[in-house]
């Protein structure tokens, strides 16, 4: 008996450290063999898990069975097969359709199996499932996207309310210097009714005056008319003694006449007599009519003074109005001026807040933007 026998110690350590390694694999990727051609030969649990089918349901069909049906018609996908026959290497990550056109993510690479002369022979796909991952992604991409729009919004709406804060503060500030120049204008206004309503009282003053010395006048004249009376009945009572001495004289005449020449001295006295007579009878007419036109004059100039104490009188009530309306409307003036100065104040309060406002709007615009560069980094 003759033996050959040869040492495979180090080759049998050799393939029990490769098939040590393909079980690791298959412990811990997704594994998958294609032809060629993309036909599927096999695959372990860890890819039927992921893709929810069991291996005689996905055994000898093509690989675009977990592809959208839109990639499948494309030139790339085309184009990514003839690369894996022609022995190029492709990794990635890929979007795939599990079983009931359920949507995974999985990170892979497809590895040309080379033979014995270097020729591909088969495809091995080594892969693990990231669809957890990659929807953490995309939600912290589109809750990025939504902080960023948000973010934006906020930085345009604060922008404006700096914007419209500067412009109502620059506006406040015109507003209270106008108001400043209201109020000055009021006190101003509010001091020439005072002064105006000096002078109604002074003008009440002096009419209630003139109405006294008008009432004095009227009783002057009044106390004249009377005084006029009295002499007219004087001047009636000289009338009828001198009416009385012509008769007289008349008498002494006719009696002269019947004494003859022992009475002619007596005719003669008694002719003087009878021409002082008519001489004191025409001198009582010119006073009676002297007097009667006094007493006229003096009747209408009574009139007239009353005519005057009423017109005077009514100035007076009209100037007591006119100071009471002017007392008035300086208290109201006064009001004016008091609130001017109040709303004045206001508005410098109201300006000093707008100031505020376009201050922290500024500083949350800045916030926010730094806030937006932050988000982006930690995308």
């Amino acid at each position: 008996m003759v033996k050959f026998a040869t040492d495979i110690t180090a080759e049998t350590q050799r393939n029990a450290s490769y098939e040590g390694q393909i079980a690791a694999i298959n412990r811990s990727q997704a594994v998958i063999h294609f032809g060629l051609d993309g036909t599927i030969t096999d695959a372990n649990a860890n890819f039927l898990d992921a893709v929810g089918y069991r291996l005689e349901d996905i055994r000898g069909r093509h690989h675009s069975l977990f592809v959208d049906p839109e990639e499948v018609k494309s030139a790339a996908y085309a184009e990514f097969w003839r690369s894996l026959a022609n022995g190029t290497y492709q990794a990635g990550e890929f979007r795939r359709l599990a079983k009931g056109g359920r949507e995974i993510w999985i990170y892979g690479s497809y590895n040309p199996v080379l033979d014995s002369e270097g020729r591909p022979c088969a495809i091995v796909k080594f892969a693990s499932d990231v669809t957890q991952a990659v929807a953490d992604r995309l939600r912290r991409a589109n809750g990025q996207r939504a902080i960023e729009s948000d973010l934006g919004t906020i930085t345009g709406a604060m922008s404006h309310v700096s914007r419209r804060a500067s412009e109502t503060a620059a506006a406040v500030a015109v507003t209270s210097d106008n108001v400043q120049s209201v109020a000055a204008g009021a006190e101003e206004f509010a001091a020439s009714i005072l002064e105006l309503s000096r002078h109604a009282s002074q003008a009440k003053t002096a009419a209630d005056a003139a109405v006294s010395r008008a009432e004095e006048a009227g009783g002057i004249v009044s106390g004249l008319t009377a005084t006029a009376e009295r002499i007219g009945e004087v001047v009636s009572v000289i009338r009828s003694i001198a009416d009385q001495t012509n008769l007289l004289a008349l008498n002494a005449t006719i009696e002269a006449a019947r004494a003859g020449a022992a009475g002619r001295g007596f005719a003669v006295v008694a002719t003087e007599v009878k021409a002082l007579a008519s001489q004191s009878s025409r001198a009582t007419e010119d006073i009676g009519q002297q007097i009667a036109a006094v007493q006229d004059s003096s009747a209408r100039a009574v009139e007239a003074i009353r005519a005057i104490v009423s017109t005077i009188t009514d100035l007076s009530e009209i100037s007591m109005s006119v100071s009471s309306a002017v007392t008035e409307q300086a208290a109201v003036t006064q009001e004016i001026a008091s609130n001017m100065q109040t709303a004045a104040r206001s508005v410098d309060a109201v300006r000093g807040n707008a100031n505020g406002i376009a201050q922290a709007a500024n500083e949350v615009d800045l916030s926010v933007q730094k806030v937006t560069a932050s988000a982006r980094a930690l995308a």
